[in-house]
């Protein structure tokens, strides 16, 4: 399943494909009706301990996959990377102003990635308590558009449905691990041409957004 999300990256028609596959509702599964011949599930109950610990587990993913906590987590990651890469290479800081503000700067980049990704919500400008932030896809379609009624024009609905859907987490996952094969792409060509062994970059991408999806609890 892991090698198969991560070939999504390289193949277009099949990562669009997968998008609506996942957008699709489920198939609707009657209860079996009384006298039926039909086998009931032998799943023993879950022990009242685990029970809560799932449930623990869950609220905090769903807190840790907030916009606000999003937000302030994915700053933290671009600001650090500012200073690795002025290790790295040291004049490119004395390319920026010396009183620039890092933790500023990596916010706007953060937001530039995320109305590129299009789950940037134009009210969070304005709502400065981030505790009500909501994703596109968490809203109702009237408060999604910021109007009593849904929108009634087809081209409309669909500009609308396609915000909504980028903000999934499957939707925002392959967002990310597109972005993160592009970036890896040029880096193993140049390994590579030193004598490197070839890799596969998708599987590479994916492990890396795996893995920062693991740091961050969600």
């Amino acid at each position: 399943a892991e090698r198969a999300l991560a070939t999504l990256a390289g193949d277009p028609q099949q990562l669009d494909h997968a998008r609506r596959r996942f957008s699709a509702s489920p198939p609707f599964n009657k209860s079996p009706t009384p006298g039926s011949t039909r086998s009931q599930s032998s799943t023993p109950p879950i022990p009242s301990q685990v029970r809560r610990k799932l449930e623990i587990d869950e609220r905090c993913r769903r807190q840790f996959s907030r916009p606000a906590r999003q937000l302030s987590v994915q700053t933290a990651e671009q600001h650090a990377s500012f200073f690795r890469l002025f290790d790295a290479q040291p004049k490119l800081k004395h390319r920026l102003p010396p009183d620039t503000d890092y933790w500023l700067l990596a916010r706007e980049i953060v937001k530039k990635h995320w109305r590129e990704q299009g789950i940037w919500n134009s009210k969070w400008d304005k709502e400065t308590i981030v505790s009500l932030w909501r994703w596109k896809h968490e809203e109702s379609e009237t408060a999604a558009v910021g109007a009593k009624r849904p929108p009634s024009r087809p081209a409309q609905r669909e500009k609308l449905e396609q915000d909504r859907e980028a903000s999934r987490p499957f939707q925002q996952f392959l967002w990310q691990l597109v972005r993160q094969r592009d970036l890896m792409t040029s880096k193993l060509k140049i390994r590579e041409a030193a004598g490197a062994p070839a890799v596969d970059v998708n599987t590479v991408a994916y492990e890396a957004v795996k893995e920062r999806w693991d740091r961050m609890g969600i």
